[in-house]
C-alpha cells in the first residue's frame, strides 16, 4: 500500500480514530502519541503532526527507536531537515544501530540526498567506529 493512495488515506483516518481514545486514557504514552503524529503527517495535517510530535518528545518514556518511524514520515513529506534532526537526537541518546533504515524502506522513502544527511551518516559511522575500538 502506497502511503499516498486513497485506500491508505481511509486506513490512516481509521488509525487516528483508534489511537485518539487510547491517548485519552493514557496521555503520556509516547508510542501512541508518535503513532498519532505519524498518521497526521501522512494525512497531510502538518500542524497536528508537529503538535503530537512535540508532546511525544516531552514524555518521560521517550525511546529513540520509536522516533525512527516519525523520521521516515518527515522524509516522505519532503522535510529532510526534520528527519535528520530526529535521527540525530536518537544517535545522541545512544542509539547507534541504524534501524531507521528499515523504517525508510518500509515507507518507500529513498535515503535523502543532502549535506545534512551525509553529515548524519558520518556521525553514525564515527560513533560505530568509536564503540568498536572501545569494546
Amino acid at each position: 500500500c502506497d502511503w499516498s493512495s486513497d485506500v491508505c488515506s481511509s486506513d490512516l483516518s481509521l488509525g487516528v480514530d483508534l489511537v485518539k481514545p487510547r491517548l485519552e486514557a493514557h496521555p503520556d504514552n509516547m508510542r501512541l502519541r508518535l503513532s498519532l503524529a505519524s498518521f497526521y503527517g501522512l494525512l497531510g495535517d502538518r500542524a497536528a503532526m508537529l503538535a503530537e510530535e512535540k508532546r511525544a518528545l516531552e514524555t518521560a518514556d521517550f525511546s529513540p527507536v520509536a522516533v525512527h518511524h516519525l523520521a521516515a514520515v518527515h522524509a516522505k513529506r519532503g522535510d529532510t531537515e526534520r528527519a535528520v534532526e530526529l535521527l540525530r537526537r536518537s544517535l545522541r541518546q545512544g542509539l547507534v544501530y541504524s534501524s531507521w533504515e528499515i523504517f525508510f524502506q518500509m515507507a518507500g522513502v529513498p535515503l535523502p540526498e543532502s549535506e545534512a544527511f551525509d553529515q548524519l551518516l558520518s556521525e553514525f559511522e564515527a560513533e560505530e567506529r568509536r564503540l568498536r575500538e572501545m569494546y
